[in-house]
């Protein structure tokens, strides 16, 4: 399977400019650890401002978001791999991903048991998982 990078530059993404997210970046991107070749899935992707970083650098990169029109907005510009679903109940097969965020989404999530047993059916044994939630005082507490 041959693999396009997006058009989009990371300059252009309509959340470059949000502070919140481009401080979650980095770090986020570090504990998952994805390498070239991996599949990673975004849970509760939103405009997939994570996944443009990791299709950049080449990794093969999938999305699943409650909103219709992110979905949409991520399709046009970063990649085909989104689906319209919930985290409770992710349309991809068992074992199918190398890692998985779920980024700023437990928070809203109401029985998060579930969707944290939903995203480890589709992880791969050894599977890496992120999670980052907001805190009080700021990101690194």
């Amino acid at each position: 399977m041959s693999y396009e990078l997006p058009k989009m530059k990371h300059s252009e993404h309509p959340l470059h400019c949000n502070i919140n997210v481009r401080m979650r970046e980095k770090p986020c991107l570090k504990l998952l650890d994805a390498k070239s070749g991996e599949k990673v899935l975004d849970v509760g992707c939103g405009l997939g401002y994570f996944l443009l970083s990791l299709s950049k650098q080449g990794i093969e990169c999938y999305g699943i978001d409650t909103s219709p029109e992110s979905v949409e907005y991520i399709k046009n510009h970063i990649t085909e791999n989104v689906k319209t679903g919930s985290c409770l109940s992710i349309p991809y097969k068992d074992n199918m991903f190398d890692r998985a965020m779920f980024c700023e989404v437990i928070e809203h999530v109401d029985d998060d048991g579930a969707a944290l047993r939903e995203i480890h059916r589709v992880l791969k044994p050894g599977g890496r998982l992120v999670v980052s939630t907001p805190g009080l005082e700021g990101w690194l507490t």
